[in-house]
């Protein structure tokens, strides 16, 4: 419109500027017709993904996942289903939410309880799973998220429940993270006795990775 508007200043009120003017209209045209999606397409991707806070460890309760939605085709008022699985390496939680169908994009912030579980996680999340769209495609309703849980503990490399063996150094792996204000050193104390009367002592300055603590000394 304000291009018009400029014409007609610029260039005066002629007949022929006129019917210029007055018979080129994008909108309400019946030969313009814009090409509108008939059908919604939701579509999410591994970019959709991120965790908001700290990276989470084995002290967290939870991991916040915000995960972004997009519509790439038609609106259509009604809700979304999105199913999130975490994997641990097996299935360990599951969880359905629905959202209003976006317009255009939209996103969602998921807790996945990762308290005690170390190590790689991979959520799955599934867009109208159901199948009560209509989409335009539906090969981009799945996608696939990994992120680590931290530890804060130090785990033996070998452990055995039901037996022993014979070594003379233990290997431990270190805390992924460190608490401020804790030593970085291992205390370890062997002793004969339940009650730790007669013990041996044992102090160990961290390594890069793993840690190696030397009993040579102790009896066989």
């Amino acid at each position: 419109m304000l291009a018009k508007v400029q014409q007609f200043n610029e260039s005066g009120y002629s007949d022929v500027n006129r019917v210029f003017n007055y018979c080129n209209f994008l909108f309400g045209d019946p030969i313009v017709v814009f090409k509108t999606p008939v059908k919604p397409n939701f579509a999410i991707s591994e970019s959709s993904f991120e965790i908001t806070g700290a990276n989470p460890s084995d002290q967290s309760d939870s991991a916040y996942i915000k995960i972004k939605v997009n519509n790439f085709g038609r609106v259509e008022g009604d809700s979304l289903d999105i199913y999130i699985s975490d994997f641990w390496p097996n299935l360990t939680y599951e969880l359905n939410k629905k959202i209003r169908a976006p317009l255009f994009v939209d996103s969602l912030i998921v807790p996945v309880p990762v308290k005690g579980k170390v190590g790689e996680h991979r959520i799955v999340v599934e867009l109208d799973k159901p199948g009560l769209f209509d989409e335009q495609y539906e090969n981009d309703n799945l996608a696939e998220f990994r992120f680590t849980v931290y530890s804060t503990s130090v785990r033996p490399i070998e452990f055995e429940k039901y037996y022993t063996s014979f070594n003379h150094n233990i290997r431990l792996l270190n805390p992924t993270l460190f608490f401020p204000g804790i030593p970085e050193e291992i205390f370890l104390s062997v002793s004969a006795d339940p009650e730790f009367t007669d013990s041996k002592n044992f102090v160990t300055v961290f390594d890069s990775v793993y840690t190696e603590i030397e009993i040579d000394s102790l009896v066989n």
